[in-house]
């Protein structure tokens, strides 16, 4: 689907491919996944480029909590009552467990614009 506005000069999105030492060198807040040929991982933001390592933001599973405990409990408790679950869009996590041959699909800006605008379709109209 072609999504209007998307600030692109055809009005599609592009993802870049890159591997690992292209990936570290973008900087914080770029928007990506963990890419196998023809498989998206899970969507993130990425954080500071540490040592050996990076920070990133999980999109979906961004469960507000304080530890894995109560991470688990609360999906437990979601999974068994139908509660709630408050999500926490800004709690970054080590990666550390990425592999020397690990490519990355990242979003240029027009990607997360034309996300944005999309996500805001499914906003309920005021």
């Amino acid at each position: 689907m072609v999504w209007p506005d998307a600030n692109t000069a055809d009005g599609r999105v592009n993802v870049r491919i890159l591997n690992l030492e292209q990936f570290r060198a973008k900087p914080e807040n770029t928007v990506f996944s963990k890419y196998e040929p023809y498989l998206f991982g899970e969507l993130q933001i990425k954080g500071q480029t540490l040592e050996a390592d990076f920070l990133a933001q999980s999109i979906n599973g961004a469960i507000e909590s304080n530890d894995t405990g109560d991470f688990c409990d609360k999906l437990d408790r979601a999974q068994k009552t139908g509660e709630y679950l408050k999500m926490d869009f800004n709690c970054e996590c080590r990666d550390g467990l990425f592999k020397k041959d690990q490519l990355f699909a990242v979003w240029e800006e027009a990607d997360v614009r034309a996300l944005i605008q999309r996500l805001q379709w499914c906003l309920p109209l005021q």
